[in-house]
C-alpha cells in the first residue's frame, strides 16, 4: 500500500531535483519553474546525502516493469560502468519501499516515482511501509506532468541521454548552533533505542540546542462528555491518552502519559546530558515496567533531584487531581502537535526542516552536521568516526576478552590431560603390577 501524508507548518525543501542535459529538456523545465527546479517530494526511507549532489544518468525501464513492482532487469555493458544511475517508476500496484529496494538491488543510486496525478507534490511524504529498514538510496515522488516529460525522451533502451542532479540540501545555521527537536512517545522501542545510541553524539556537541517533544491523543468520547472522568489510558480525564503499549499485561495508557510528562519535567528542571543519561538508563531498567518506583530509582542514578521533578508535575497540574485536571505542559505539548502537523512518530525536526532518512545515529548526525557552514562546523562533525571508534573499542576489548577466556580454557584443557595422562599411567603401573605379582603366586603354587 502506498501512504501519503499531508505536511503542515515545517520546511519542505529537503531535496531538489534538476536537468543537467540534454540542454532543450533542461530548458524546458527552466522556463516552467523557478531556477529549472522540479516539484518533489522526497521519502521517509533510505539514508539521503544531506548536503551534497548526485549526478546521474536516467534509466526508464520498460513497460513491463514501469512500476518497479518485481525485480529488475540487472544493469550490463556500459550501463553497469556509466557511475549513477537514477531509476525512474511509475507509482502504483506496489508499496514505495518495494520499488526502491528492486532499483536498489541492481546498483541504482536513487529513484524518481511519478505520481499518477498532478496534485501538489509538495505537501506528501513517501513513507516507510515498515519494510524500508534495509534501504540506503533516497527516493523523490514527481508529479504526472512532469514524468510524461521524461517519458517522452525515452526510447526503446531502458538508458536514456538524461542527466539529472539532485541535491539533498538542508536549513544551514546562520549561527554556530543547530537547532534539533524530536517527537516521541515513551513507549517507543524505536525512538528509544535510537535516543540511548544517540546520546554520545548528542551530549558530545555543545552547539546542538535540543529539544524533546511528546505526542498525545485525545479522546474524543470524553471531549463529548466534557471530560469528567478519569481514564484508564488517559490523564486528565481523557484529554492526554496514549495507547496501551502491552495489550493485557499491566502497563496502561496512563503510565505512558505520566512518564511522557516525568521525561518532560526532567529535561526543564535538569539538561540535556541528565535528560540522555536518564532515557538511557529509564530504557535499560524501566521499559517493561513504567513505574513510579522504578523511574524514581533512574532519577536517583543519573543525579536529577526527584523532588524538583515533584514540583513539576505538581505545578503542571491545574487543580488537585492529574487524573481529572487538565495539565499546562501536556496542553502545550498537544497544541504544537497539532499546529505543526508532524507527519509521522518518532520525528526529527532539524533547523524547522522535517528530517526525512532512517533513524539511526549515522545517518541523523551526518544531517546535523550537514547543517553547519564550513567555518562554524563543529570538532564531532570533523572526524566522523567519534560514535563508531568506541564501539570499535569496545568491541576490540570484547574480542580480547574472549582470546584470553578461550587461552584460559585452552591451558585448563592442557593441564588436565597432562594430569589425566599420569594418573593413567599410575593405573596401568598398579593394575601391570597386581598382574605380575598374581602371576609369580600362581607359577609358585604350580611349583610347589
Amino acid at each position: 500500500m502506498n501512504l501519503y501524508l499531508f505536511i503542515g507548518l515545517l520546511g519542505l525543501s529537503l531535496g531538489s531535483i534538476t536537468v543537467f542535459a540534454p540542454s532543450d529538456l533542461q530548458k524546458t523545465f527552466q522556463s516552467k519553474y523557478d531556477k529549472g527546479i522540479i516539484p518533489s517530494s522526497m521519502g521517509n526511507f533510505g539514508n539521503p546525502p544531506y548536503g551534497s549532489f548526485l549526478t546521474g544518468q536516467l534509466i526508464i525501464e520498460d513497460k513491463s516493469h514501469s512500476t518497479a513492482c518485481d525485480p529488475l532487469p540487472p544493469m550490463q555493458g556500459e550501463l553497469a560502468n556509466s557511475g549513477s544511475q537514477i531509476v525512474m517508476a511509475n507509482a502504483g500496484d506496489c508499496a514505495f519501499v518495494v520499488k526502491v529496494r528492486n532499483a536498489q538491488d541492481i546498483g541504482a543510486k536513487a529513484v524518481i516515482i511519478v505520481n499518477d496525478d498532478d496534485s501538489d507534490i509538495n505537501k506528501f511524504i513517501m513513507t516507510d511501509n515498515g519494510a524500508g529498514g534495509n534501504l540506503d538510496i533516497p527516493a523523490f515522488i514527481i508529479r504526472q506532468e512532469d514524468g510524461n516529460l521524461f517519458y517522452s525522451y525515452k526510447s526503446e533502451e531502458r538508458i536514456t541521454n538524461i542527466i539529472l542532479c539532485l541535491g539533498f540540501e538542508i536549513n544551514k545555521s546562520t549561527k554556530n548552533e543547530v537547532s534539533v527537536t524530536i517527537w516521541l512517545q515513551s513507549s517507543s522501542d524505536f525512538a528509544m533505542t535510537f535516543l540511548n545510541d544517540f546520546s554520545i553524539f548528542a551530549t558530545n556537541m555543545p552547539q546542538m540546542n535540543f529539544t524533546p517533544h511528546y505526542l498525545t491523543w485525545e479522546c474524543q468520547i470524553c471531549k463529548q462528555q466534557n471530560f469528567v472522568k478519569a481514564q484508564e489510558e488517559c490523564i486528565s480525564a481523557g484529554r492526554y491518552c496514549s495507547y496501551d503499549p502491552d495489550g493485557y499485561n499491566p502497563i496502561k495508557g496512563q503510565d505512558v502519559v505520566l512518564e511522557d510528562l516525568t521525561e518532560l519535567c526532567v529535561f526543564n528542571v535538569s539538561n540535556t546530558k541528565k535528560w540522555f543519561n536518564y532515557i538511557s538508563e529509564f530504557y535499560k531498567n524501566c521499559y517493561l515496567d513504567f513505574s513510579r518506583s522504578c523511574s524514581n530509582k533512574v532519577l536517583k542514578t543519573v543525579g536529577v533531584i526527584k523532588s524538583a521533578v515533584d514540583k513539576c508535575i505538581k505545578k503542571s497540574i491545574e487543580g488537585d487531581d492529574l487524573l481529572v485536571n487538565d495539565n499546562r505542559i501536556m496542553r502545550n505539548e498537544f497544541a504544537l502537535w497539532n499546529n505543526e502537523m508532524i507527519p509521522f512518530n518518532p520525528a526529527i525536526i532539524i533547523n524547522n526542516m522535517l528530517y526525512r532518512g532512517d533513524l539511526e545515529v549515522d545517518a541523523v548526525s551526518k544531517a546535523i552536521c550537514a547543517s553547519f557552514t564550513i567555518e562554524n562546523i563543529p570538532d564531532i562533525c570533523k572526524v566522523g568516526v567519534v560514535i563508531s571508534e568506541d564501539k570499535s573499542k569496545g568491541n576490540f576489548w570484547i574480542i580480547i576478552l574472549l582470546l584470553l577466556v578461550i587461552a584460559l580454557v585452552i591451558s585448563i584443557l592442557a593441564v588436565y590431560r597432562i594430569w589425566l595422562n599420569k594418573e593413567l599411567k599410575h593405573d596401568i603401573r598398579l593394575k601391570v603390577g597386581a598382574e605380575v605379582a598374581q602371576y609369580f603366586q600362581m607359577a609358585d603354587l604350580e611349583k610347589n
